[in-house]
C-alpha cells in the first residue's frame, strides 16, 4: 500500500508538472500582450492583468479584433479565439476589474448571442442569472433564441425561455425563431418554440 501511495505521488506530480509546463509554454506569461485582447485569445491571464494596471480599459473596443475584440467576448468565444487553455482565472480578472455582460457589439451582437451560438449552457445560465437580457436583438433583429434555433442548439432554446425569452419576436427578415428552427427541420425545437409562443398570446 505504501509503494502504491509512492507511485500514485510521483504521477500527480509528473502530471501537475506537465500541466504547469505547457502552460507557461503556450501562454507565456512573460510576455507583454500588446493589448488585452491579445492577452485573452492566447490565455495569458498575467498579460491581460498587466494591462489592466498599465491603464487599459477592460471595455474596450478593437476593431482588429473579431467581435469588436471586447475582451469578454474574447473569453467567451470557443472559435475565433482558441485560447490554448481554459483558464478561470482570466475570467475573474476581466470581470473583477469591471467587464460588462451587457456590453453589444457595433451590430448590437451580445454575448448572450455567442454563448447561445455556441450551446454554452453553463455559461448562458451564469449571463441570465447575472441579468443578460435574452431578448436583445441585433442589428438585423436576431435574438440570442432565434440564432439557437437556426443552430438547432435546443438546450440553450430551453434555457434561454426559461429566462424569459420571447419566441414570438421577429426579424427584419420576417422570421422568428419557430420559422428559423424549421428551415434546419428540427421538429422537437418547432413544438417547443410554438407552444411557447401560444403559452404567451
Amino acid at each position: 500500500m505504501k509503494k502504491f501511495s509512492v507511485i500514485a505521488g510521483r504521477v500527480l506530480v509528473a502530471l501537475v508538472s506537465s500541466w504547469l509546463i505547457a502552460f507557461v509554454y503556450f501562454t507565456r506569461p512573460w510576455i507583454l500582450p500588446v493589448s488585452i485582447a491579445d492577452g485573452v485569445c492566447s490565455g495569458n491571464p498575467v498579460g491581460v492583468y498587466r494591462r489592466i494596471t498599465m491603464g487599459d480599459n477592460v471595455k474596450s473596443h478593437n476593431s482588429e479584433w473579431q467581435l469588436d475584440g471586447i475582451p469578454l467576448f474574447l473569453y467567451y468565444d470557443n472559435t475565433g479565439c482558441k485560447k490554448p487553455f481554459s483558464d478561470p482565472l482570466l475570467g475573474t480578472i476581466l470581470f473583477g476589474n469591471g467587464a460588462d455582460i451587457h456590453q453589444v457589439t457595433g451590430s448590437g451582437y451580445s454575448l448572450v448571442m455567442l454563448v447561445s451560438a455556441e450551446n454554452n449552457v453553463a455559461d448562458l445560465r451564469y449571463l441570465l442569472e447575472k441579468g443578460a437580457n435574452p431578448n436583445a436583438q441585433d442589428s438585423e433583429g436576431e435574438t440570442a433564441l432565434m440564432i439557437a434555433a437556426r443552430l438547432a442548439n435546443l438546450d440553450a432554446a430551453r434555457l434561454l425561455m426559461r429566462y424569459g425569452a420571447d419566441p414570438r419576436l421577429v426579424s427584419k427578415s420576417g422570421k422568428t425563431a419557430a420559422d428559423l428552427a424549421g428551415e434546419r427541420g428540427r421538429n422537437a425545437l418547432i413544438d417547443l418554440l410554438e407552444r411557447s409562443a401560444s403559452m404567451q398570446e
